[in-house]
């Protein structure tokens, strides 16, 4: 176990606080049979190559020991060993070094490729998490090893386990939304298994998560088959036990898609919302997606709505509008409504820019005049574009 060790001059090597003279000695004590002196070496190992989920020069020099404790049968702590592998993959996968830490990525790279013959045995490894974690570095490695592809399409076509299967679409989506894609030889089993999941008769976050790879796979556009199940979860959330979060993971994925793309969905499914709360999370998005390109900022603080137990029919569109009344209010306490002009430096460009566009957009004129002139903004339509001409 652990040859070439001695090999590797580890005094010359940095680790985060140091040279790597006791690296060795960390990596011998993991053989050992004490619990806590392993214990002790991995928390040791996770500060000296893995602090704070980093890439170190002395990281790529224990790769290989990794995987080799990893695939023994050397009882231990092997999820942190794979922990660390994985997230020295993400980082590797997302990251853009600067040029004085360029070798140093570069050389984890290499030895996370050349540990890929090992890394494949995890797929058939007894604990889930490390099942998870090994197809995920398979996937986001660059390589052309001739076995990865296969191996993870056949990993995918074995599952059964909606609850593992929910969890690993999730986190390709995640990782697929911030553009580390998966390996391109998967992608079309990928999407062939997820729109399988889409055309089932049960609703299930295992369908919502399975919705999320197809979009951000399909170069973030909204297919016919995505299209009609994120409505149907818009407009009958309850069957799919969504909570309040769920129902918002989904909206941000709706409001990063392409504005030709976002916008006559919300119009689309904004009159037939299942519950006020879906109403309020829904009228935020409209506002998110036709704002993204003006604001950096896309997570917005409305006002608060009060949680209504009501039936669907008696949703009004005020309901559904709510969260543009925070604009409106911003920009309307500007207005003097005597002189019908707004000083320019007492209202931001931001503010500006987003009342040109709420103004432009058909939904706004649905708000109900009272509500303009509680904000002290003109009722009609023809007044308010004046009232922008000064701005």
């Amino acid at each position: 176990m652990l040859s070439g060790l001695n090999d590797v001059p580890w005094a010359h090597i940095q680790t985060a606080f140091g040279t790597a003279e006791e690296v060795p000695q960390l990596l011998t004590d993991l053989l050992s049979g004490d619990l806590q002196v392993q214990q002790a070496a991995m928390n040791a190992l996770r500060e000296e190559v893995n602090h704070q989920a980093s890439v170190y020069e002395v990281s790529g020099y224990v790769v290989p020991f990794f995987v080799e404790l990893l695939v023994s049968k050397v009882r231990m702590d092997r999820i942190a060993l794979v922990e660390m592998l994985y997230s020295w993959t993400r980082i590797v996968r997302s990251s853009y070094p600067a040029e004085d830490r360029a070798a140093t990525h570069q050389h984890m790279l290499q030895a996370l490729q050349k540990a890929i013959p090992d890394l494949l045995r995890l797929l058939a490894d007894r604990t889930r998490s490390i099942q998870r974690m090994g197809f995920m570095m398979l996937a986001l490695l660059p390589t052309d090893h001739s076995e990865v592809a296969p191996a993870l399409i056949a990993f995918l076509k074995k599952q059964k386990n909606n609850g593992f299967l929910t969890d690993l679409f999730g986190e390709i989506a995640f990782y697929a939304r911030v553009g580390m894609l998966p390996n391109l030889a998967v992608v079309p089993s990928l999407l062939e298994q997820c729109r399988t999941y889409l055309s089932a008769d049960h609703p299930s976050m295992l369908q919502v998560e399975a919705a999320f790879v197809v979009i951000y796979l399909s170069q973030m556009r909204l297919t016919e088959d995505t299209q009609r199940f994120l409505e149907n979860v818009m407009r009958d959330s309850i069957p799919y036990n969504l909570d309040a979060q769920e129902i918002e993971e989904i909206c941000d994925l709706l409001a990063v898609l392409p504005r030709q793309e976002f916008i006559p969905f919300c119009v689309r499914v904004l009159p037939s919302v299942n519950i006020p709360y879906d109403a309020h999370v829904i009228g935020r998005l409209l506002l998110d997606g036709l704002f993204k390109d003006v604001i950096p900022v896309r997570r917005w603080n409305p006002l608060p709505m009060p949680h209504l137990a009501r039936s669907r029919a008696e949703i009004t569109t005020e309901d559904i509008l709510m969260p543009m009344r925070d604009t409106v209010l911003r920009v309307g306490r500007y207005y003097e409504s005597a002189a019908h002009k707004v000083e320019e430096s007492d209202l931001m460009g931001e503010q500006r820019h987003i009342l040109h566009l709420l103004l432009q957009t058909e939904p706004f004129w649905k708000v109900p005049t009272n509500l303009l002139e509680h904000y002290g903004l003109p009722a009609d339509r023809q007044n308010l574009q004046r009232f922008l001409e000064v701005l």
